[in-house]
């Protein structure tokens, strides 16, 4: 399972719970999740998780920092082959996010994105 990642620098973070702009967040989250289900294929349903915090102190740290973390490696999806997106979809994925930060923040804040297979990890959501 994917996850997005977000981390909010502070003046981002504010804005964030600011009725007039999460409606701006919200439609940037559902396009970082719809593409990262596209290009990485993702082959079932509502399986990319998102997770927002706001950060306490960053220093040297781009305004919007998201990280696409995801268990790499192994047959996660029963496919007969190892999940393992590619380093062109990945960089793929990277830039078509910058552009939906771009068209969501403009030019008020600068983003990142970093995308972070974890390799001989395990994860456990229900038993």
């Amino acid at each position: 399972m994917p996850q997005v990642y977000m981390i909010l620098g502070s003046a981002v973070g504010d804005e964030f719970t600011n009725p007039v702009y999460s409606v701006f967040f919200t439609d940037a989250l559902k396009g970082i999740v719809k593409s990262t289900e596209g290009i990485f294929q993702v082959p079932v349903k509502d399986d990319v998780a998102v997770t927002v915090v706001k950060s306490v102190l960053t220093i040297n740290e781009a305004d919007i920092q998201i990280e696409i973390r995801y268990t790499a490696g192994k047959d996660e999806y029963h496919k007969g082959k190892p999940f393992d997106p590619t380093e062109q979809q990945q960089k793929k994925l990277a830039k078509k996010i910058l552009k939906i930060t771009k068209k969501y923040f403009g030019s008020r804040y600068v983003a990142s994105v970093w995308i972070k297979p974890y390799y001989k990890s395990v994860f456990v959501f229900k038993e």
